[in-house]
């Protein structure tokens, strides 16, 4: 059974990698979208054509390089009622690879801010450590903060930060 010949024409300017075709074991129109030879969707999308006249119809348009997109009824096999469902699925597919692109983006920004705070955290302290380490080897005072381990007498005070000499602690 051929499409009428003004579909077809409409549908081959509407995108030339469609096609109609009649599924056989269903009787219904059958929109496919032509895929490489070697395409992964046409690859992972085999049909079981032993599932029923669904699996033989989609397994007809899937041995010539064929997945399916739309069916359509017979009756209602018009351009002007086919049409928005064909953009439809066209702009939800873009749509969904657009959310899909928008998480992953937002996904990569969290996880170069925790990377980025880590290290900053870290050379923060190295360096701290590291500047507290010369100044106690030079004989200098240090300030440091020590949650109640120990009690320690401050030396000096200066606006809230108490100054204490570590090395007159014997742990």
């Amino acid at each position: 059974m051929t499409p009428p010949k003004d579909f077809a024409d409409e549908l081959k300017r509407y995108d030339p990698a469609l096609r109609v075709r009649f599924g056989i074991h269903r009787q219904i129109w059958m929109i496919e979208e032509r895929m490489p030879e070697r395409h992964h969707r046409l690859l992972s999308a085999r049909p079981n054509p032993w599932k029923g006249k669904r699996g033989l119809d989609l397994y007809d348009g899937w041995k010539d390089g064929y997945l399916h997109v739309l069916d359509v009824p017979p009756a209602q096999l018009h351009w002007n009622l086919v049409v928005p469902t064909l953009d439809w699925a066209s702009v939800a597919a873009k749509r969904r690879l657009r959310d899909i692109n928008d998480q992953l983006d937002a996904i990569e920004v969290q996880e170069e801010a925790a990377r980025e705070r880590a290290t900053k955290n870290w050379v923060e302290a190295a360096t701290s450590d590291a500047y507290d380490r010369l100044a106690w080897l030079q004989g200098d005072r240090v300030g440091w903060h020590e949650p109640a381990k120990t009690k320690l007498t401050p030396v000096e005070d200066h606006g809230g930060y108490l100054v204490t000499d570590r090395r007159a602690v014997k742990v």
